[in-house]
């Protein structure tokens, strides 16, 4: 009887003593990759995405769409840090109450456009792993800066330059010139 006590004692010690959380540690499922990632430059960002979840496919759903979020945010402060900081030294002889106008309408656009999936991304490293039915996956996303500034960036500033006054309109030459949209 001491030693079926003995050994009810070491079974349950080694199932209910683990440290960490009630999910379990997936520290042996990280790669290396999610904490030795490529630094975001002015051309490319990269987001790195975390997801859990009893579905495998719901699982990588959740981790690209985290690292999404996270270029995204870097998209959004980059390029709003950006106008906000050239704007007047690109628009000159304009009314400064036209150029506030024009600024907030383009920062609520890229705003508005941030908000949104990060359709554009593009999945560079993936992995995932399972355990106790928990699926665990991380993702590595890159996005094109220089290409979304041609292309998405543009049409933001044209649809907005197309409300402006004509002094305004008068100078998006040098303003897509300045903010690489040209």
């Amino acid at each position: 009887s001491i030693l079926i006590m003995l050994t009810i004692t070491m079974f349950v010690a080694f199932n209910c003593g683990t440290s960490g959380s009630a999910r379990g540690d997936y520290t042996e499922c990280e790669p290396e990759w999610v904490n030795e990632r490529p630094e975001s430059g002015t051309d490319e960002y990269y987001g790195v995405g975390f997801g859990e979840s009893k579905s495998r496919r719901g699982v990588k759903n959740l981790a690209i769409a985290e690292a999404g979020r996270e270029i995204n945010t870097q998209l959004k402060n980059n390029i709003i840090a950006e106008l906000e900081a050239n704007i007047r030294d690109v628009l000159v002889d304009v009314d400064n109450e036209d150029i506030r106008d024009f600024e907030e309408r383009l920062i609520d656009n890229l705003a508005a456009f941030t908000d949104q999936p990060c359709n554009n991304c593009v999945i560079t490293k993936f992995a995932d792993c399972e355990e106790n039915n928990v699926w665990t996956a991380y993702a590595l996303v890159k996005f094109d800066v220089d290409r979304w500034r041609k292309s998405k960036f543009r049409e933001i500033a044209e649809e907005e330059f197309e409300k402006s006054s004509a002094a305004l309109q008068a100078q998006s030459d040098r303003f897509r010139k300045r903010f690489g949209i040209e």
